[in-house]
């Protein structure tokens, strides 16, 4: 299932890049999708279950998609929604006891404004920093090892810094990115511009001459 969101995704962006723009400037729009690994989020969760172990663990990464706005040549304003999953096992190897695990599903959706500043700004090559900050909507189901389950829905902050990403190529491009937050510390995708055409009245085009 997860595969087939991916490749559905990537035909998207490559459809759609046909009317696509090839450079950034003020009012062009980027649309983006992408997978990242290691998020905060995740390991966050583990930290916070410290006398446990994990075992048999199902990490399915982090996808999201993003749209930003460039109010300017160097500066965009965008909004990212991120989405993971897991599942796996906690066993207290402290506690002697046959009930001494439980199993538990995780899951973490984000909402986030995103703020970037580009470094580079050149047709085929894109270097730029971001931060964003948001609220994070986690619902995690636990059960013991006597069969009692539980639900543990909650809403918090969560955030993401990026100090480095890369984007490579004009309409359809590539990019990989690090840092540390609701994308991972390392994640990579596709992204497409659009941008405004330039109309009659915004071009310094010499008008032609006409004898009387």
């Amino acid at each position: 299932m997860k595969n087939y969101r991916s490749l559905s995704l990537i035909l998207l962006l490559v459809i759609t890049s046909i009317r696509s723009s090839a450079q950034f400037s003020a009012n062009t729009v980027e649309l983006s999708g992408g997978y990242g690994i290691l998020s905060a989020t995740q390991i966050l969760q583990r930290v916070s279950h410290d006398t446990y172990r994990n075992d048999n663990n199902a990490d399915n990464g982090v996808e999201f998609v993003s749209v930003k706005y460039f109010v300017s040549k160097r500066l965009a304003l965008g909004l990212n929604v991120s989405y993971q999953t897991e599942s796996g096992k906690f066993v207290d190897y402290y506690y002697t006891s046959p009930y001494n695990y439980y199993f538990y599903d995780v899951s973490w959706l984000t909402i986030s404004p995103e703020f970037l500043y580009l470094y580079v700004n050149q047709k085929n090559f894109a270097c730029y920093t971001y931060i964003g900050i948001g609220y994070v909507v986690t619902k995690e189901k636990d059960t013991d090892g006597r069969g009692f389950a539980s639900n543990k829905p909650n809403v918090g902050v969560n955030g993401q810094i990026c100090p480095i990403g890369f984007r490579f190529g004009e309409k359809v491009a590539f990019f990989a990115e690090l840092g540390f937050g609701y994308k991972g510390v390392v994640n990579a995708g596709l992204s497409i511009k659009f941008s405004k055409k330039a109309t009659a009245q915004q071009t310094d085009l010499p008008k032609a001459n006409h004898d009387d």
